[in-house]
C-alpha cells in the first residue's frame, strides 16, 4: 500500500466560525489569525494506491467556482492538481477512484475541470464515489447549507458510484450526521493499527477537543455526540487524517510507543 498525503491549497475562514468551544486565545496560539479575525485553513487530501486501485479522497477545491465564492474565501492553490500529482509520482489518468466524503464545495470540486461549454471530470478515468444518502440529501439541502453544495458538477457525468456498493475490502466508510447529513468517514485497517481520513468530523487539531464545534456544522449537538463516540472508540493506534489543518495535517491517537511513521508502515 502506498499513502500519500496531498495539500490542495487554502481558505480563508472567520476564526471565530471555525472553531467553537475554545478559548479564542488558544486558537491564536495554534493557528494564524489576521487583524479581520480571519485564519488560513488547508484541504488535505489523500492518495492511495493498492491491490491495483490508486484512489484519491477529497481532492479541494476547484477554481472555476464563481468569483464571490472564491474572493470570500481566499482561495490559494499554490501547485495546480496536476502537478500535485506528479511531485507524487502519479498522473491524472492513474487514479481509479475519487472518493467525496461529502459534497460541499471545498472537498472535490477540484476533481472537474471546465472546458469550453461545459464541466469535465479531471480525473477522466476514474470512477466518483459518494454515499447515495448523502447523494439524495445534497440535491435538496436544508437551506442553511444549500449554497456549499457542488451538485451541478455531477449533471454532466454518465455514472455516479454509490460507497454503500464500494467492493474494496480493505476500506470501509463510517457515517456521521453532525457535520451533514450522511458525511462518510475513511477507515483503513492493517494488523496492527488504522488510519482515518476524518474530514469534516474532525478538521483541525484544535476541534478533536471534547465540546468543540464549528460554525459549519449543521447539528452541533450531533456533532459533539459523534465525535465523542468516535473518539472513545479507538482502542488501538490510528493515524488520523485532519482535513482542514494547515500546519498538523495527521494525529496519532492511542499511539502509545508508536510513531506516525511507524503507523505508517503498517500499510505498506
Amino acid at each position: 500500500m502506498n499513502i500519500r498525503l496531498l495539500n490542495f491549497g487554502f481558505l480563508k475562514v472567520r476564526a471565530s466560525e471555525m472553531i467553537r468551544g475554545v478559548v479564542p486565545g488558544r486558537i491564536r496560539e495554534y493557528y494564524a489569525v489576521d487583524e479581520e479575525g480571519n485564519m488560513k485553513i488547508a484541504m488535505n487530501s489523500l492518495l492511495i494506491e493498492h491491490g491495483g486501485r490508486v484512489v484519491l479522497i477529497d481532492p479541494g477545491c476547484g477554481d472555476f467556482l464563481p468569483k464571490r465564492v472564491l474572493d470570500e474565501y481566499g482561495l490559494e492553490i499554490p501547485v495546480p492538481p496536476e502537478a500535485l500529482l506528479q511531485r507524487a509520482g502519479y498522473k491524472e489518468t492513474d487514479v481509479t477512484d475519487v472518493v467525496f466524503t461529502h459534497l460541499h464545495f471545498d472537498h472535490g470540486t477540484a476533481a472537474f475541470r471546465r472546458v469550453p461549454g461545459k464541466m469535465v471530470k479531471r480525473y477522466e478515468r476514474a470512477r466518483y464515489h459518494v454515499s447515495e444518502i448523502h447523494y439524495r440529501y445534497a440535491l435538496k439541502p436544508a437551506s442553511p447549507e444549500k449554497n456549499s453544495f457542488f451538485t451541478f458538477v455531477f449533471r454532466t457525468m454518465d455514472e455516479i458510484h454509490m460507497l454503500e456498493q464500494w467492493d474494496s475490502e480493505w476500506m470501509e466508510f463510517l457515517s456521521y450526521n453532525g457535520h451533514t447529513r450522511s458525511m462518510a468517514v475513511p477507515r483503513v485497517t492493517g494488523k496492527d493499527a488504522d488510519l482515518v481520513f476524518a474530514s469534516d468530523l474532525l478538521p483541525l487539531r484544535l476541534l478533536t477537543e471534547p465540546g468543540s464545534t464549528s460554525a459549519y456544522d449543521m447539528e452541533p449537538g450531533i456533532q459533539v455526540e459523534e465525535k465523542k463516540n468516535f473518539l472513545e472508540s479507538i482502542i488501538r493506534p490510528t493515524l488520523v487524517v485532519l482535513y482542514h489543518d494547515p500546519h498538523d495535517p495527521v494525529v496519532l491517537l492511542k499511539g502509545g510507543d508508536m510513531t506516525a511513521d511507524r503507523v505508517l508502515e503498517e500499510f505498506r
